[in-house]
């Protein structure tokens, strides 16, 4: 092909992928560093578009890629053979298929997406049915309006994480070691407080995100098989503390458990394409004839519950700044101005546990890892929180490390995580990842 050839099927390309400038550069610059690169494949919006060597010649360069996007058009000499009717005709069928591929790719993506989790949602589904619903209560609970109401909060537990540093552990049974700890830790400093009515707070990312390479390779299972281990787990959690206390369930969804896609979107519609909102659904699901229990829906992206009289902002924390009371503060004028008074915060999101006057921001279940360590120079520990808020407009926070579960019998996954095949910190056959 001659130059003007060249440069009109880049034109064409132009107007058919809608690809920018400047990706089209970059695109370019990938196939000038090496000639064994056959195709790259980029993100066009929301869809992933496969982009093959013979729209980029090395007739070209980036000038010539400026000077198309920016005229819309490109000379080309009209003494040239390839302007023949011939020539115009291919070059529109070229137009044509090109046009259909890019449709064609975009549209089976999407076939994809609605495939898994249609046959995720089937899996859970089936997990469900399997589980017996007897109802243990050790007694019947007298609910006493003037007592302190109990709060549980639990945040950023990223449950198929694998996680072997020096300084801590993480897998599926740790998770479930630690869990059950701050379920008897809660349930002892409820009880001494005559505490008979509890409100569990699900902050999000209850799942690890597994977008980037090291991500998905510090997995314990997929995601997938992860909700399913995750749902075992906090359907234990709940079950226990429903024995003492009358509970209810808030959730918001966290930034790493969305389902694809790069951005974090905190409208309403897009917070619930979020495996946290599944998960919610599907304890939803399983207690919906436990009295014991109720369920909050809702906003997912911020929710507000009101808790012993006092309105408690709940959010994981993706747009709070470093200025946490002056972020906080923001918050509350922001709900202020559309007649929400707001009294109380809690979030999670760094991984960092911090209790303060007008809010709180509760740590992970997983501890540190190698990323917070050795590229953050982080070092922090597993925590939740829990508290108590009387009518009288007072409360009480205080955090439950549960880094060491020593003599902690966890909750009983054991034969779902053969099932499903978990990756463990005690398996000989574990690799490890390490950041540079």
């Amino acid at each position: 092909m001659n130059r003007e050839e060249v440069l009109q099927a880049l034109q064409d390309f132009k107007e058919v992928s809608g690809i920018s400038r400047d990706k089209c550069i970059d695109i370019y610059n990938q196939f000038k560093a090496s000639d064994e690169i056959y195709s790259v494949r980029v993100l066009v919006s929301g869809n992933t578009v496969e982009v093959k060597r013979e729209y980029f010649w090395n007739y070209i360069n980036t000038t010539d890629i400026r000077e198309v996007y920016s005229t819309g058009y490109t000379k080309i000499s009209k003494d040239q053979e390839f302007e023949t009717e011939m020539t115009k005709l291919r070059q529109e069928k070229l137009r044509s298929s090109d046009k259909l591929r890019f449709e064609r790719n975009a549209f089976n993506k999407n076939l994809r997406e609605l495939n898994a989790l249609e046959d995720l949602n089937k899996e859970l589904i089936e997990s469900i049915k399997k589980l017996p619903k007897n109802i243990k209560q050790n007694k019947k609970v007298i609910l006493d309006t003037n007592s302190g109401v109990g709060v549980v909060v639990i945040s950023d537990t990223h449950f198929n994480e694998l996680i072997d540093t020096p300084t801590n552990k993480y897998d599926f049974e740790i998770a479930s070691k630690r869990l059950r700890k701050l379920a008897l830790t809660a349930i002892e400093h409820f009880k001494k407080n005559d505490v008979n009515k509890v409100v569990i707070t699900l902050l999000g990312d209850l799942l690890n995100s597994d977008r980037r390479q090291s991500e998905y390779m510090n997995m314990a299972t997929n995601r997938s098989k992860a909700m399913v281990l995750a749902f075992y787990l906090l359907r234990q959690f709940i079950q226990e503390l429903s024995e003492n206390f009358y509970l209810t369930v808030a959730s918001v969804t966290g930034n790493e458990s969305r389902v694809v896609g790069e951005d974090f979107d905190t409208s309403d519609e897009l917070a619930t394409y979020n495996y946290d909102y599944t998960i919610h659904q599907f304890l939803k699901l399983y207690f919906e004839d436990n009295d014991m229990v109720q369920f909050i829906d809702g906003n997912f992206g911020e929710k507000i519950v009101n808790i012993n009289g006092q309105n408690v902002l709940l959010t994981h924390g993706v747009a709070l700044k470093n200025d946490l009371e002056k972020s906080v503060s923001q918050m509350f004028g922001r709900y202020g101005m559309n007649g929400v008074n707001v009294d109380y915060l809690f979030c999670g999101h760094l991984h960092s546990a911090r209790i303060g006057d007008t809010c709180s921001r509760c740590g992970s279940l997983c501890g540190s890892n190698s990323y917070s360590e050795g590229a953050l120079n982080l070092n922090s520990r597993a925590s939740q929180l829990i508290g108590i808020f009387y009518n009288n407009n007072s409360r009480n926070i205080m955090n439950v490390d549960l880094q060491n579960t020593d003599n902690i019998n966890g909750y009983d996954i054991i034969e779902e995580l053969e099932s499903y095949n978990a990756k463990s910190v005690n398996k000989k056959n574990k690799f490890l990842v390490h950041n540079i």
